[in-house]
Protein backbone atom coordinates (compact mmCIF):
# COMPACT_ATOMS: atom_id res chain seq x y z
CA UNK A 1 0.00 0.00 0.00
CA UNK A 2 3.01 2.16 0.81
CA UNK A 3 3.86 2.69 -2.71
CA UNK A 4 0.59 2.80 -4.43
CA UNK A 5 -0.05 6.20 -6.08
CA UNK A 6 -4.20 7.26 -6.29
CA UNK A 7 -7.39 5.57 -5.10
CA UNK A 8 -7.26 2.91 -7.54
CA UNK A 9 -3.88 1.93 -7.07
CA UNK A 10 -4.61 2.30 -3.28
CA UNK A 11 -7.75 -0.01 -3.09
CA UNK A 12 -6.07 -2.85 -5.37
CA UNK A 13 -3.04 -3.24 -2.92
CA UNK A 14 -5.43 -3.13 0.25
CA UNK A 15 -7.46 -6.14 -1.81
CA UNK A 16 -4.42 -7.61 -1.79
CA UNK A 17 -3.44 -7.19 1.39
CA UNK A 18 -6.78 -8.17 2.68
CA UNK A 19 -6.51 -11.53 1.09
CA UNK A 20 -3.05 -12.16 2.44
CA UNK A 21 -3.84 -11.13 5.95
CA UNK A 22 -7.20 -13.45 5.55
CA UNK A 23 -5.16 -16.47 4.72
CA UNK A 24 -3.49 -16.10 7.93
CA UNK A 25 -5.66 -15.00 10.06
CA UNK A 26 -9.58 -15.54 10.45
CA UNK A 27 -10.01 -12.29 13.02
CA UNK A 28 -7.60 -10.29 11.20
CA UNK A 29 -9.44 -10.21 8.01
CA UNK A 30 -13.24 -8.61 9.25
CA UNK A 31 -10.97 -6.13 11.12
CA UNK A 32 -8.94 -4.77 8.78
CA UNK A 33 -12.08 -4.80 6.47
CA UNK A 34 -13.84 -2.53 9.00
CA UNK A 35 -10.98 -0.06 8.47
CA UNK A 36 -10.71 -0.12 5.18
CA UNK A 37 -12.39 3.84 4.39
CA UNK A 38 -9.91 4.89 7.09
CA UNK A 39 -6.52 3.43 5.51
CA UNK A 40 -7.78 4.39 2.27
CA UNK A 41 -8.11 7.71 2.87
CA UNK A 42 -4.88 9.02 1.95
CA UNK A 43 -4.89 7.27 -1.20
CA UNK A 44 -8.20 8.77 -1.52
CA UNK A 45 -7.04 12.58 -2.04
CA UNK A 46 -4.14 11.62 -4.74
CA UNK A 47 -1.71 12.55 -2.40
CA UNK A 48 1.98 11.66 -3.66
CA UNK A 49 3.22 8.31 -3.07
CA UNK A 50 6.36 9.56 -1.83
CA UNK A 51 4.81 11.01 1.38
CA UNK A 52 3.08 7.47 1.89
CA UNK A 53 5.85 5.59 4.02
CA UNK A 54 6.17 8.87 6.35
CA UNK A 55 2.08 9.62 6.85
CA UNK A 56 1.28 6.00 7.16
CA UNK A 57 3.80 5.15 9.88
CA UNK A 58 2.83 6.39 13.11
CA UNK A 59 6.46 7.08 14.31
CA UNK A 60 5.75 11.00 14.64
CA UNK A 61 3.31 10.83 16.78
CA UNK A 62 4.95 7.79 19.12
CA UNK A 63 7.93 9.72 18.96
CA UNK A 64 6.93 13.10 19.87
CA UNK A 65 4.89 11.51 22.86
CA UNK A 66 8.24 9.50 24.16
CA UNK A 67 10.31 12.56 23.56
CA UNK A 68 7.47 14.95 25.65
CA UNK A 69 7.30 12.30 28.51
CA UNK A 70 11.23 12.20 29.10
CA UNK A 71 11.29 15.99 28.81
CA UNK A 72 8.27 16.16 31.18
CA UNK A 73 8.63 13.20 33.40
CA UNK A 74 10.30 14.58 36.25
CA UNK A 75 7.52 17.69 36.92
CA UNK A 76 6.43 17.61 40.46
CA UNK A 77 4.18 20.63 40.53
CA UNK A 78 1.34 20.87 37.53
CA UNK A 79 0.18 24.20 39.20
CA UNK A 80 -2.89 24.51 36.75
CA UNK A 81 -4.19 28.57 38.06
CA UNK A 82 -0.81 29.63 37.02
CA UNK A 83 -0.62 28.16 34.00
CA UNK A 84 2.34 25.62 34.45
CA UNK A 85 0.32 22.96 32.70
CA UNK A 86 0.70 24.95 29.40
CA UNK A 87 3.79 25.99 30.00
CA UNK A 88 5.53 22.17 30.59
CA UNK A 89 3.29 21.02 27.88
CA UNK A 90 4.85 23.63 25.03
CA UNK A 91 8.51 23.45 26.63
CA UNK A 92 8.15 19.34 26.47
CA UNK A 93 7.27 19.79 22.45
CA UNK A 94 9.70 21.97 22.21
CA UNK A 95 12.50 19.46 23.88
CA UNK A 96 10.77 17.04 21.39
CA UNK A 97 11.14 19.30 18.14
CA UNK A 98 14.91 18.89 18.74
CA UNK A 99 14.64 15.47 17.83
CA UNK A 100 12.72 15.42 14.68
CA UNK A 101 14.11 14.66 11.33
CA UNK A 102 13.85 15.78 7.85
CA UNK A 103 10.64 14.35 6.14
CA UNK A 104 11.63 12.41 3.67
CA UNK A 105 10.32 13.32 -0.25
CA UNK A 106 9.72 17.11 1.40
CA UNK A 107 9.48 18.69 -1.95
CA UNK A 108 6.56 16.93 -2.17
CA UNK A 109 4.90 18.34 0.57
CA UNK A 110 3.00 21.48 -1.42
CA UNK A 111 1.93 18.91 -3.94
CA UNK A 112 0.00 17.31 -0.78
CA UNK A 113 -0.77 20.38 0.35
CA UNK A 114 -2.57 20.86 -2.94
CA UNK A 115 -4.33 17.45 -2.81
CA UNK A 116 -5.93 18.68 0.67
CA UNK A 117 -7.13 21.74 -0.63
CA UNK A 118 -8.82 20.38 -3.42
CA UNK A 119 -10.32 17.71 -1.00
CA UNK A 120 -12.17 20.07 1.05
CA UNK A 121 -13.46 22.01 -1.53
CA UNK A 122 -15.03 19.28 -3.02
CA UNK A 123 -16.43 18.27 1.01
CA UNK A 124 -17.43 21.82 1.18
CA UNK A 125 -19.25 21.82 -1.93
CA UNK A 126 -21.26 18.46 -1.25
CA UNK A 127 -22.05 19.62 2.03
CA UNK A 128 -23.41 22.78 0.71
CA UNK A 129 -25.19 21.00 -1.70
CA UNK A 130 -26.47 18.55 0.62
CA UNK A 131 -27.94 21.36 2.89
CA UNK A 132 -29.81 23.46 0.11
CA UNK A 133 -33.62 22.31 -0.05
CA UNK A 134 -33.90 20.37 -3.31
CA UNK A 135 -37.64 20.93 -4.90
CA UNK A 136 -39.78 23.87 -4.71
CA UNK A 137 -41.95 22.11 -2.41
CA UNK A 138 -40.01 21.92 0.40
CA UNK A 139 -39.22 25.63 -0.20
CA UNK A 140 -42.50 26.35 0.12
CA UNK A 141 -42.95 23.99 3.03
CA UNK A 142 -39.81 26.28 4.92
CA UNK A 143 -41.56 29.34 4.31
CA UNK A 144 -45.04 28.45 5.81
CA UNK A 145 -42.94 27.00 9.12
CA UNK A 146 -41.43 30.80 8.97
Amino acid sequence: MREAQGKEAGEEAFDDLLDYVSERNAAAGPALKERRDALLDFHGRNAPSTLNTTFLSTNLIENTLRNWRAASGNVKRWNEKKDMVSRWMVSGLLWAEAGFRKIRHAEDLPRLAHALELSAAASAATAASASAPSSRAEKSGLAQCL
